[in-house]
């Protein structure tokens, strides 16, 4: 029921913000080509970030039926730091940004995997997925050691807040909300006494069923996160004649603010990043690049509505303290 009402508020939503875009309304013509850059900015967001989403949920699902716990446990190597390691490659495997994660990242904690390596992958996938990848080559085509710098510096940066995280949940490794408990599942698939065929067309509805679940469980927040930074996106402008500090430290917050705030997704960042350099030095480009695909808006109000609170804050205090630590230190010139 909770689906077909969310369904119903997203469609409802998209008709209204559709149907506005198109209307004359007697006001300035100043006002109307904000709502008009809003509105733009806003569906943009929207349209790299829905389909990740998607294919994280369905991933999702798959795990969720197919992959067993007994598995994992073969495949995984049983020392934390090892599986971290394995987690911050296996976003090679995933081609998803940020929004995509997250459903993925769900299916592995009920299927019991460690939280180092849930958080691992969380952080580094969409940095190391191969389409971000190529499009950090393109975007700094005569700076391609940027590619490098942006993949070292992120799973390292992964693997330490994956550690980090692991010790913090040690005493209470339940971090998922209880509105996204399997437990509360009344499909009797996601049960592990459950014995299945590959072929059954019951099978096959319920993943199905589990995407679309997972799908509207978190695209909600992912436009809610999408409609803050559009707001913010709209209202302010950047001016080559703005005055920005030469301070590394100074600059360096700087970007990761602008990449929490900006939410762009992982997969087109390089082209933003690009053009930030005119006005930062590339060691503060780099918190963008970095910072950007672990931590902003979007995927934060995702965390929040898919994880416990207490979790989603200790988790964004790492990402800050340990990115700014690792990322000053690193001479990227």
């Amino acid at each position: 029921f909770k689906t077909y009402i969310s369904i119903f508020l997203i469609m409802f939503f998209f008709t209204a913000l559709s149907a506005f875009s198109f209307l004359d309304f007697s006001i300035s013509s100043q006002y109307m080509t904000t709502l008009n850059k809003f509105y733009t900015v806003f569906i943009s967001i929207l349209i790299e970030g829905i389909p990740f989403i998607l294919i994280g949920s369905f991933v999702s699902a798959l795990i969720q039926i197919y992959v067993s716990k007994k598995f994992i446990i073969k495949v995984l190597p049983h020392n934390i730091f090892l599986s971290c390691i394995v987690a911050a490659f296996a976003g090679i495997i995933f081609p998803i940004c940020d929004c995509g994660t997250i459903p993925i990242v769900k299916g592995f904690i009920r299927k019991k995997v460690p939280t180092a390596a849930c958080i691992t992958f969380l952080l580094s996938a969409p940095i190391v997925n191969p389409i971000a990848i190529i499009s950090t080559i393109y975007a700094f085509q005569d700076m391609k050691y940027v590619v490098i710098y942006r993949i070292f510096s992120g799973i390292i940066i992964a693997i330490l807040i994956g550690l980090i995280m692991h010790f913090f949940t040690r005493d209470n490794p339940n971090i998922l909300k209880n509105n996204t408990d399997p437990l509360s599942c009344e499909c009797a698939i996601c049960s592990d006494s459950y014995e299945y065929s590959k072929a059954s067309i019951d099978t096959l509805k319920n993943i199905f069923f589990h995407t679309s679940d997972e799908f509207f469980n978190i695209g909600k927040f992912m436009i809610m996160g999408a409609f803050i930074s559009s707001i913010f996106q709209t209202i302010v402008s950047f001016d080559s004649n703005l005055y920005f500090p030469n301070d590394n430290r100074t600059s360096l917050l700087i970007m990761i603010l602008l990449a929490f705030l900006l939410s762009v997704c992982s997969t087109s960042d390089a082209f933003i990043a690009k053009g930030f350099l005119k006005l930062f030095s590339l060691n503060s480009v780099m918190g963008f690049l970095v910072v950007g695909p672990m931590l902003d808006i979007k995927n934060t109000f995702m965390l929040f509505g898919n994880f416990k609170k207490t979790f989603v804050l200790k988790l964004i205090f790492c990402i800050v303290i340990i990115s700014f630590t690792v990322l000053i230190n690193f001479n990227f010139s």
